[in-house]
C-alpha cells in the first residue's frame, strides 16, 4: 500500500521549540493512528525534555517509535536524565538508532534495564552508510569537485569558517562548488552566506 509522510517539526529558536513541544504532542494525540510508524530524530541535551509530552502521548496511543541519536551531547552530557525518561516514557517496543558501537555502549549504559529487550532495542546504523556499501571506492565524476554542507545552520558548526575556507580554495581551485543546505535562526549567518553568494554565484548554493 501506498505510504503517507507527515512530517512534524521540532522548531529552532527557544520559543519555537518550545511551542512545537505542545503542539506535536496535540497533533499526535488527535492524529495518531495504530499502525503508524514514528520516526524521531532527538535533540541534543535539553532538547530531550521537550520531546517527552509526544513520546508520552505515542505511548498512550500504544506506538513504539524509532528515536534516531545523531548527537553525542545528551548521551555524553549532563544532565542525563533527560535520556533516561525517554526511555522510560517511549515504553515497550521503543527503537534506538545510534551511529556507532560506541556511542551504542554508551547509551545503553544510562539505559542497562532495556538493553535485552528482544525486540531489537538497540541498531547501528553510520551516517557513512549514505556513501555506499561496504565502503567501496568510487570513481569521481568527471566535473568540478563539489563540496556540501547539510545541517541546522549555526556558529557552532563552522559555517563562517567553512566559507573563509572556500573562499581561500577558490584561488588554487575556481571551478570547485560548495552547496550549504538547512535552516537557521541566526540572521547575520544567512547574511553572510547570501553575500557569498552573491560574491560566487557560480561557485556557492544556498538551498
Amino acid at each position: 500500500r501506498v505510504a503517507t509522510t507527515d512530517v512534524l517539526p521540532l522548531g529552532t529558536t527557544l520559543a519555537g521549540k518550545l511551542r512545537r513541544s505542545i503542539v506535536n504532542a496535540a497533533t499526535l494525540l488527535l492524529r495518531a493512528r495504530a499502525g503508524d510508524t514514528v520516526y524521531v530524530s532527538v535533540p541534543g541535551q535539553s532538547g530531550t525534555w521537550l520531546l517527552l509530552p509526544a513520546i508520552g502521548v505515542l505511548r498512550l496511543r500504544g506506538l513504539a517509535p524509532w528515536l534516531h541519536h545523531h548527537s553525542y551531547r545528551s548521551i555524553n552530557l549532563w544532565p542525563q536524565q533527560g535520556i533516561r525518561m525517554l526511555v522510560a516514557a517511549a515504553g515497550r517496543g521503543q527503537r534506538h538508532v545510534l551511529l556507532s558501537t560506541g556511542m551504542r555502549d554508551r547509551f545503553a549504559a544510562l539505559a542497562p534495564h532495556r538493553t535485552a529487550d528482544p525486540l531489537g532495542f538497540l541498531a547501528v546504523l553510520s551516517n557513512a552508510f549514505l556513501f555506499g556499501p561496504g565502503g567501496q571506492a568510487h570513481s569521481r565524476p568527471d566535473r568540478a569537485p563539489t563540496l556540501g554542507h547539510a545541517s541546522v545552520l549555526t556558529r557552532a558548526k563552522g559555517v563562517f569558517y567553512l566559507l573563509d575556507l572556500f573562499e581561500r580554495l577558490l584561488v588554487d581551485l575556481p571551478e570547485a562548488r560548495l552547496i550549504i543546505a538547512g535552516p537557521s535562526s541566526d540572521s547575520q549567518l544567512l547574511e553572510a552566506i547570501e553575500t557569498a553568494v552573491a560574491r560566487h554565484p557560480a561557485s556557492i548554493e544556498y538551498r
